[in-house]
């Protein structure tokens, strides 16, 4: 469960981050390139579109955290960074569209490059990742469970066996059925709800790795997994102990009534 939220949260963090950006040609005139971020705007669903100057690409290249003598290389005088639109939104296809737009003739032989294409293909892969860690999470999720069932039925029914003189006591001596069932029952519980904190230790406890591992392979976006889980935690944990008392339940209550009579 805590997998799949970690995964899931890092998709649609990158699909949120990745931005779209158009380069231009230095013949282009302003006027066109104002006119397409106008069109944007006023045609498309987007969070943001932002024209960057060359003023402002270089204002950018001198706050890169790189060594001052490759900062020195470009100057207000010698700057061939290009001017750009960046644009963002969540939705994929707004973006699909607008870079058909960017590709057709129209701006042939205006815009150099543009870097959605790219984004893409890291959205996608993403995409497929979360897709395919959510079913196996599903089925992992399924046989752990029955996994869990079995093991606290066979518990509860070793435990039954082992107490079976002090069991024939208590109901010689007029106890309830339900007297006599509830201890198991209640220790069953308690087995549940251990190793569904031992498993949460466990899995917190991995999630430096998983954050490291993000940041390593995604290095154009931070994501800052183990704060987005942690701002979640107490619906992660009660959801945890939620089905760990169901299973417990169900299983011993199974256990109790087959082997109990």
């Amino acid at each position: 469960m805590i997998i799949n939220y970690a995964v899931k949260t890092t998709a649609n963090a990158v699909q949120e981050k990745i931005d779209m950006k158009a380069y231009f040609l230095d013949n282009v005139p302003e006027e066109d390139i104002r006119d397409l971020e106008f069109k944007i705007k006023s045609k498309f669903d987007v969070a943001s579109v932002s024209y960057i100057s060359k003023q402002d690409a270089l204002d950018r290249w001198q706050t890169r955290s790189i060594n001052q003598r490759t900062k020195d290389l470009i100057t207000q005088e010698n700057n061939p960074l290009p001017r750009t639109l960046e644009i963002r939104s969540a939705d994929p296809k707004v973006l699909n569209e607008i870079t058909q737009i960017m590709q057709s003739k129209t701006y042939q032989g205006k815009i150099y490059r543009i870097s959605y294409p790219e984004n893409q293909t890291i959205i996608e892969k993403m995409s497929k990742i979360a897709n395919f860690v959510e079913l196996s999470g599903l089925i992992l999720g399924i046989i752990f469970a029955a996994v869990s069932a079995i093991v606290i039925f066979n518990t509860i029914r070793l435990t039954i066996f082992s107490r079976k003189e002090e069991i024939e006591i208590m109901e010689l001596v007029g106890a309830s059925g339900s007297f006599v069932r509830l201890p198991f029952i209640v220790e069953a519980l308690l087995y549940g709800i251990l190793a569904v904190f031992l498993t949460i230790i466990i899995t917190f406890s991995g999630l430096k790795l998983v954050q490291s591992a993000a940041i390593l392979n995604l290095d154009f976006v931070w994501l800052d997994i183990k704060s987005q889980i942690y701002s979640n935690f107490w619906q992660i944990i009660l959801a945890q102990i939620f089905i760990g008392i169901v299973i417990s339940i169900a299983s011993s209550w199974l256990s109790v009534k087959k082997y109990l009579k």
